[in-house]
């Protein structure tokens, strides 16, 4: 029990901690993804934020949390979960000790990561709406930059 939490915890830190140094690229991608009529490429429409935004405001923090924590919890599934759900399944398929058949490993994985994914899914979902919606915001609430421009957030 006590290395299956150790498992679980590590994997969860590891996945958040990732998201905490990658984000500003997935923030990009998606603000880009949503903008209909830009075409000046991913670099310089980065850049464009970074220069009326700000890169915190622009594009570390839009969706963050919900993002490190989606990634961390898929990782707890996938990783974290997988060599406990593999026992298990080598324990109750009465495996001899040391002998881990292809099917039960790949039954282990397919199980641990679609229940991983099964419960971030939503985070993931506010994540991109968070990252969509992301824009700086004038005096009367009003966004003045990104996808929802002229909209209150």
């Amino acid at each position: 029990m006590q290395e299956s939490i150790v498992q679980i915890s590590s994997s969860f830190a590891a996945a958040y901690i990732g998201i905490l140094c990658i984000n500003p690229g997935d923030t990009i991608k998606v603000r880009y993804q949503v903008m209909p009529n830009e075409t000046s490429g991913l670099l310089k429409f980065g850049r464009q934020i970074v220069a009326t935004e700000g890169f915190v405001r622009g594009l570390y923090l839009p969706g963050l949390f919900p993002n490190a924590l989606g990634i961390a919890i898929g990782a707890v599934g996938r990783v974290g979960m997988y060599p406990t759900v593999r026992d298990s399944m080598l324990k109750l398929a009465g495996c001899e000790e040391g002998k881990k058949p292809a099917s039960i490993m790949l039954g282990a994985g397919f199980l641990s990561g679609a229940f991983g994914y099964l419960l971030a899914q939503p985070v993931y979902q506010v994540k991109t709406l968070s990252q969509v919606e992301a824009g700086m915001v004038n005096s009367e609430g009003i966004l003045t930059t990104g996808a929802l421009v002229g909209k209150k957030p």
